[in-house]
């Protein structure tokens, strides 16, 4: 399960779970703490789930961590030089 921090897209993933029957257990698949408007909210809520197991994702490593993906130029263009035309 992924719901990023966003407890309405929790809310939505439980209630189609209990929809559908029970479950062994939770497998939540991280980059919880990042982005969403209520990570702390979320991930109280995910604790107290049986069964849950968790996956570190990259956004949570780096609060962690304090490490941060390397900049990268995909999407951006890059400048080139151009000489002003002679005179």
């Amino acid at each position: 399960m992924a719901c990023c921090g966003n407890p309405i897209a929790l809310d939505a993933v439980l209630a189609d779970i209990e929809a559908k029957g029970s479950v062994d257990g939770y497998l939540v698949l991280g980059d919880l703490v990042a982005v969403g408007h209520d990570p702390a909210g979320v991930l109280e809520r995910l604790v107290k789930l049986p069964g849950a197991r968790f996956v570190q994702g990259n956004t949570d490593r780096y609060v962690v961590s304090g490490q941060r993906p390397y900049p990268h130029l995909r999407g951006r263009r890059r400048r080139r030089h151009v000489d002003p035309a002679p005179g």
